[in-house]
Parts: C-alpha cells; structure tokens; sequence
C-alpha cells in the first residue's frame, strides 16, 4: 500500500470549512447531542454509568470539566446505543457517534478555545471517509465494525488538529489511534456494539493526548504491513493514488429510524407497500413477504428472529413486519416488549430478506442497487414497491423539519430531563462557532 495517505491527512489540515459543511456541522452536532440524550438511560449506559460513576452527560450544564478518555468512552456508548446516530455510506460507519464524542470531551476537559472545533471535525471526517474507501467494503464484509476500526484515526485526527499538534506528533497520533483499532459485527445486537463505538471515541482521545505528550509511534501508520494492510480484506478498495480528502459532510447520512442503516430502504419500501392493500390482510397466514436486497445489504441484519430492542435493530425481518403492521417504526418499536408482539413475531416468520448475488466488482459501501419488496397471498401479489436512496441519504437528505422531529422525538423519548429540543438545538450551535 501506498504511503501517500499520511501526506493527504497532513495536507488536509489547511482545508477551511466554508458556510455550507459549517452548517452540516452544526447539524451533525445536533444530531448526535439528541441521539445522545434519548440514549442516556439505556441499559448500556446506564451499565456504562456504573463503571465511569465521574461521566455526566454532555448536555448538563454543570459538566464543565471531565476525565476525557472516560467521558468519550461513555458518551459515544450514548451515542450509539439506539442506533439513530449518522452513517457514512461508503465507509459503512458512524462518523459522529466518535468524532463529536471525542472532540467534546478533549475540548471540554482542557477548556479549548473552540474556534477550530468546525474544522476539527470536517478533518476527521475526511479521514473516516477516506480509510473506508482505502479498506473497502470487503473490510466490512470480513466482519470488522468499521466505526470502531476505522473510527479512532478520525477522530485522533480531529483531536490532533484541535490541539494543533506539529506534523510529527500528528503523525505519531494516528498510529497510536491506529494500535487500537478493532471492534467485530459479531457483537451487533449486544451492548458491546455501541460500547464499540465509546472505545473507538476514547482511543481517538488517548492517541493525541500521547501525542502531544511527546509519546512516538511509527512515523507512517500507512507503510508496508501498517494500518491499511492489515485490516484490508480480499478485495481492496480504491487506490490511495485516487483518494482525495475534502471536507464534505453533505455525504452523511442521518437516520429516520432508530436500527441499522441497512434496515432502513426495506422499512420505506414495506411503507410504501401498506398504502397499496388492507393491512389487516397481514394476519392471515397465507401472506408471505419478500425482500430483494443488494449484494451486502444483509450483512449487518444478523438477526432473522429477534427477541429483544437490541436484535430487533439488527432484524431485516422484524423492521420490515413493524412498519406493515404498526405504518411507522420510532423509537417505541424497538423496546423489549414491542419486538415480543405475537402479531409481530407471526408475521416477521413470515417475512424472508434475499440478497443479490455480487454481480461484477465489489461494491465500495452499502448505497447502491435497489430494494424490492413483494407482499403475496398464495399466488397472488397484494403490494410490490422499491427503494433505490437511502432515506436520510445525500440522495434524499433529512430536511430541517424532519431533524427537528426527530430531536424532539428523543428528547420525548428519554422524558425530557436534560435539555429542551430548543436548548439542545442552541447547545450543538454554540459547540460549533462558525467563522
């Protein structure tokens, strides 16, 4: 692999942020401070909680001062935790769920100006994207949680630019990030998957803080057997000769619906669907469905039969049945007893995901092909309809009215005993100063 990388991060590091990403910036801050909250009484956070008693939530205005490393760790658990967090398509991670985490907690714990927290960001932004598409989606297809592999060089990145570190310690930085990296899909459905993104979060912080104390590491995380070969998988991804990194964060997308990603075009089809025959029909147990998804479009859906909140969020099956039977998926569909509906449960056995064979190359991300989803009794075809963008997707972005519903949704969700959605809208404006 190409040693050049390094050089483009470095060289990155003079890219502004014009209006535009300074505004998606903001957005993402928003986005993630309200995910954050409606997930903070979460099983997994309030376990986490129990083992980092000193970590408040970001948004209590006493919390002026924290333990970094803890406090990044705990928050971007909480980020995390209901997957409703953004997603980076090509990379097929969650950028925000480490990088705002992380930037917070560093500028928070050492009281920084917070005038390069915008460009920060976008930096390490820029990074994720440009290890997701060195890696490839055979990285992910591997098995790797390619938030928590990829995650701590973004946001070492990030940090390293905040503190304004010169170029051999922001060198050393993301090859300390880069000894950390991990984290397996194995752990999808359990609270390890979002503590994966805590540690990805904390690891970003512990790198720069290292760095910037004069701890060394390879001077090029990117060499011969570095970071890029050995996470690779089969087939590699783009030649690091044709990335570039620009500051972009138009590519993210920001979820409607509180599950993985992946489960997302088949809820809008099965949406779309329940418009075009009577949903009562869906009891009688002749009615079969059937979802056609893109080559790798099941990779993270591992789990054909939940049987709690966590599995229902990896459950192609069950999101599909929820958005038939109840015409919309929020944050209560994904509660223990929801998932144990028995009209649910009856009809998601019913319900078989089908994944196109690889035709051609590999694919770089998941937003690509189209979903096609059949609703039939016997022989007869009741419903049929398609997706081809991801909602919530640079092809069919998250408009200011439905970000706005769903900051007040978690903030409902969680009972409202942090901040207002006006409050937290103003917090993640004031986090992110624009110049």
């Amino acid at each position: 692999m190409s040693s050049s990388l390094v050089d483009k991060i470095l060289a990155a590091r003079t890219l502004q942020a014009d209006a535009a990403n300074a505004r998606e910036v903001t957005r993402a801050y928003a986005d993630t401070f309200a995910v954050i909250q409606a997930g903070w009484n979460e099983p997994v956070t309030r376990n986490m909680r129990k083992a980092y008693p000193d970590v408040q939530s970001p948004l209590l205005s006493s919390n002026t001062k924290v333990d970094a490393e803890h406090a990044a760790l705990v928050w971007g658990a909480a980020a995390h935790a209901l997957d409703y967090d953004d997603v980076h398509s090509t990379s097929v991670s969650h950028p925000s769920a480490v990088l705002v985490p992380a930037i917070e907690a560093a500028v928070r714990a050492e009281n920084l100006p917070r005038d390069r927290v915008v460009n920060g960001y976008l930096l390490g932004l820029s990074v994720n994207i440009a290890l997701g598409e060195a890696l490839g989606y055979s990285h992910y297809e591997k098995g790797w949680h390619a938030t928590s592999t990829v995650g701590p060089l973004a946001a070492a990145a990030a940090i390293a630019y905040i503190y304004n570190l010169d170029e051999a310690a922001f060198r050393h930085a993301l090859s300390l990030a880069a000894a950390q990296g991990g984290g397996m899909q194995r752990n999808f459905g359990e609270h390890a998957k979002p503590v994966q993104a805590g540690l990805a979060a904390s690891a970003g912080v512990r790198a720069a803080r290292m760095a910037a104390n004069g701890v060394t590491a390879a001077f090029d995380a990117f060499g011969e057997k570095g970071f890029l070969d050995l996470y690779a998988g089969k087939i590699p991804g783009r030649p690091v000769t044709d990335i570039v990194l620009t500051p972009d964060a138009s590519t993210l997308s920001r979820k409607l619906y509180a599950c993985c990603y992946m489960a997302h075009r088949p809820i809008m089809a099965a949406l779309d669907a329940r418009k075009k025959f009577d949903p009562k029909l869906l009891a009688d147990p002749r009615v079969q469905v059937e979802v056609k998804v893109p080559f790798g479009g099941a990779t993270a859906l591992r789990h054909p039969v939940p049987t709690t909140g966590l599995e229902g969020k990896f459950s192609g099956p069950y999101a599909v049945a929820a958005a038939l039977i109840d015409g919309r998926v929020n944050l209560g569909a994904f509660e223990d007893e929801h998932v144990r509906r028995a009209d649910l449960q009856n009809l998601l056995r019913r319900t078989r995901l089908i994944e196109d064979p690889l035709d051609g190359d590999m694919p770089i991300g998941m937003d690509h092909g189209t979903v096609r989803l059949t609703v039939k009794r016997g022989d007869e075809i009741l419903a049929f309809a398609e997706v081809t963008p991801f909602p919530g997707s640079p092809s069919s972005p998250i408009t200011d009215a439905e970000l706005d519903a769903k900051v007040r949704d978690c903030v409902a969700f969680e009972g409202g005993n942090s901040l207002s959605a006006e409050k937290l809208m103003a917090e993640a404006a004031r986090c992110t100063p624009q110049h």
